[in-house]
């Protein structure tokens, strides 16, 4: 597939099979350059402190490294992902816990079943006609006072990324602005408490241009 050229031809459901293409493919060699970053582990700690209780749902999970990470502090964690090969990867790393395949944009758990979620490096990967539906979802399966922990990269793109990992292989993506990200979440019955952002220059990060967002729901 051609870079950003052809990004105005894909359909959304061929954007997400760019995605689901991908991980699949590297989920092995995904394992070896990221089971080991800990960048993220900061903002995971501030989301734990501000938790109401211990059941955790992970948007996007891949290969599990922070599930290992919030499960050995004592919290109950479901990690979700739609690419199966990268769900095999993290029941490898992490056969105690719970992973499922699962499309985040289609969540069918029960109604206020999640004390909190995390949606950490994945956001960008979604279209923004899917978001109505994903956030919908959010809402209805956190409890009253459930929080949310986000983090993406900033940004006001579509577009298709080589994959660093496997040349060759183009990754959909689509930056979104926490203006337009804070609209949506306003329109769901969520709203931002807290946010940070942060540049950060570590090979073993996967994103660079970070906005993260500490969320929760209203009453």
């Amino acid at each position: 597939m051609e870079n950003i050229n052809n990004i105005s031809k894909l359909t959304d459901e061929e954007k997400i099979k760019t995605v689901l293409a991908n991980y699949n493919d590297i989920a092995k060699d995904y394992v070896i350059n990221f089971w080991n970053d800990t960048c993220d582990n900061k903002y995971i700690d501030g989301f734990l402190n501000d938790l109401p209780g211990k059941k955790i749902l992970d948007l996007g999970c891949g290969i599990g490294k922070d599930e290992y990470y919030i499960s050995n502090k004592g919290y109950d964690i479901i990690g979700i992902d739609f690419a199966e090969n990268v769900i095999k990867e993290a029941k490898n790393k992490f056969p105690s816990c719970k992973f499922e395949i699962k499309d985040l944009t289609d969540l069918n758990y029960p109604s206020n079943s999640f004390d909190g979620i995390i949606f950490i490096n994945t956001l960008f990967h979604i279209p923004e006609k899917k978001l109505f539906n994903t956030f919908k979802n959010i809402n209805r399966i956190l409890k009253s006072n459930g929080k949310m922990l986000m983090i993406f990269q900033e940004g006001e793109k579509e577009f298709l990324q080589e994959e660093p990992l496997k040349k060759g292989n183009y990754v959909y993506m689509h930056e979104y602005t926490f203006e337009f990200i804070n609209s949506v979440l306003n329109a769901h019955n969520l709203k931002i408490y807290n946010f940070e952002r942060e540049n950060v220059n570590d090979k073993n990060c996967p994103i660079n241009k970070k906005l993260i967002l500490y969320i929760e729901k209203k009453n």
